[in-house]
């Protein structure tokens, strides 16, 4: 083959690979728009809605052990007041009008020993009973340092109550005994509340404590009003001495009998829950507090000031009236540890905010 056609059939060759070639990688015409993949559909967010949480209503709140003769009606209601609750028993044994018949029937049968018929008697005809040395020495020590461990930890917080520049003690705690075992285990001392399931002749219910750095000078009161029970009468309080206490250190007074006396609730002095809610206690103390001091005077019951020694200690009546001395020195402190207890099977409310009381105890043993 000549040169020239060999030339000529290469070239056909060559034209023939590539229009091959062009006809598989052919480049997209420019006016042609190129189309994405079109993209999954996106949901709508959906907005969550908080929880609602629903408070149960007063009626069922009861409690399911209520021991009342009578199952008050408290459907509908916002607030319960005592003066709108039913008159209803059983009512403690020691309130009631055969209670020395009672007294004599359980010496009799074993029931009560002569120290315990006793401090029921003083209970019954007083509205308080002292008994000594309840705590030793070393177990106020312990609830003191447990305290004091408790505000360095930042655990439990005194309120602000200072008397002055030279007041040298931090004011109350309010129920240390949840987070301080040590108090706990002060306030469910099985021979007091062996005394005060007794006393009330229910199961007592660890409620709240206070514990006292020093004296406040809190006017005269019931705890009727602050701590409330149906059918009446089903709490008391323990006031524990945690060290010997001081007579310029503003201590403990009460009037002895006065237990007997009318109870003052809110509604008897115009003190609504909605006021209540509104001053808080600056309405106890402009319309509650000068109706208990007139009640002393027309009664003329003379006071009595508790000075105890460390580890000694005063069991009130619900009913009793009582309060705190001035301090006349604000140097010496006043350790105390107070202690409220309602009886099992008893509503438990507040007569000043028209709310049920939350129990606040705990069930299980306590150790240290």
């Amino acid at each position: 083959m000549s040169d020239h056609r060999l030339r000529g059939s290469l070239r056909r060759a060559l034209h023939q690979v590539e229009a091959r070639v062009g006809r598989r990688s052919a480049p997209a015409a420019v006016d042609e728009p190129v189309v994405a993949e079109p993209a999954a559909p996106v949901e709508p967010a959906v907005a969550v809605e908080p929880a609602v949480v629903v408070e149960p209503t007063l009626a069922e709140r009861l409690p399911a052990d209520l021991i009342a003769d009578v199952r008050p009606d408290l459907s509908g209601k916002q607030y319960i007041r005592a003066h709108e609750l039913p008159e209803s028993g059983p009512y403690p044994w020691l309130d009631q009008p055969d209670w020395a018949d009672e007294l004599d029937r359980r010496s009799a049968a074993g029931e009560l020993d002569d120290t315990t018929r006793e401090l029921c008697v003083r209970f019954a005809t007083d509205g308080y009973a002292v008994v000594p040395g309840v705590l030793s020495s070393d177990e106020c020590d312990q609830v003191w340092d447990a305290y004091l461990r408790g505000v360095a930890d930042g655990v439990v917080a005194p309120s602000p109550e200072k008397m002055g520049d030279d007041d040298p003690h931090p004011g109350h705690v309010m129920n240390a005994h949840i987070e301080l075992p040590e108090v706990r285990a002060a306030a469910s001392n099985p021979q007091l509340m062996a005394l005060v399931d007794t006393l009330l002749g229910v199961d007592p219910i660890l409620f709240q404590t206070l514990l006292f750095p020093k004296g406040r000078g809190q006017l005269e009161h019931s705890d009727t009003i602050h701590m409330t029970t149906y059918p009446h009468g089903y709490m008391c309080a323990a006031w524990i001495a945690l060290e010997d206490i001081d007579p310029d250190a503003g201590p403990l007074c009460y009037y002895p009998g006065s237990h007997r006396l009318p109870r003052i609730y809110g509604s008897d002095v115009d003190l609504s829950p909605e006021r209540f809610a509104d001053e808080l206690y600056g309405a106890v103390a402009e319309r509650y507090e000068p109706a208990v001091q007139q009640l002393l005077v027309r009664s003329g019951i003379e006071k009595q000031v508790f000075l105890p020694r460390k580890g000694d200690v005063l069991i009130w009546h619900d009913n009793l009236i009582h309060g705190g001395t001035p301090r006349t020195d604000v140097r010496p402190s006043r350790k105390s540890l107070v202690c409220h207890y309602f009886g099992r099977g008893a509503l438990c409310y507040h007569d000043l905010s028209g709310k049920i009381a939350d129990r606040v105890y705990d069930p299980e043993p306590v150790t240290t």
